[in-house]
């Protein structure tokens, strides 16, 4: 015999997602804290979707806020209430979410957009600056956008 041929996923692999690395824009990696908000506001906004990236993604957000909190750090945690979730198919999700530091008493309103570029920028009023720092964004020569972290 000179050739096996495998035909479906989850033969050869554990047929599951995993996210391996992420590129975090600059403004949120100043301080642990405002990691930990970003992990913990990815990880609300998808913890009831069944998509598998969105599985996937949840999985890291807890592996990353674990990491963090084993740092003792203090203002890293959060209590949420999502207020709305609307998902849009093969473009992304939109959330509004309540959170509360547990160290303070004021509770802030967020809105969060995860999915294509094309969708979180419209989300954000088609501002590419309201979205990620300019020190995240790639452009080649014409001008056209060639990656964002």
């Amino acid at each position: 015999m000179s050739t096996i041929i495998f035909d479906k996923t989850g033969t050869l692999t554990t047929g599951q997602l995993s996210v391996v690395s992420v590129e975090m824009a600059e403004s949120w990696r100043k301080t642990p804290e405002q990691t930990a908000l970003l992990w913990t506001l990815i990880q609300a906004s998808q913890e009831t979707s069944k998509h598998p990236v969105a599985k996937a993604t949840v999985l890291k957000a807890q592996h990353e806020l674990i990491m963090l909190r084993e740092q003792n750090l203090n203002g890293c945690d959060y209590d949420l209430e999502i207020k709305s979730s609307t998902s849009f198919q093969g473009q992304g999700l939109r959330c509004d979410i309540v959170l509360q530091n547990n160290s303070q008493s004021e509770k802030t309103g967020v809105s969060i957009a995860i999915g294509t570029l094309r969708f979180v920028t419209s989300c954000a009023g088609g501002s590419m600056e309201r979205i990620i720092s300019h020190d995240a964004v790639e452009y080649n020569d014409d001008g056209n956008l060639t990656e964002a972290h």
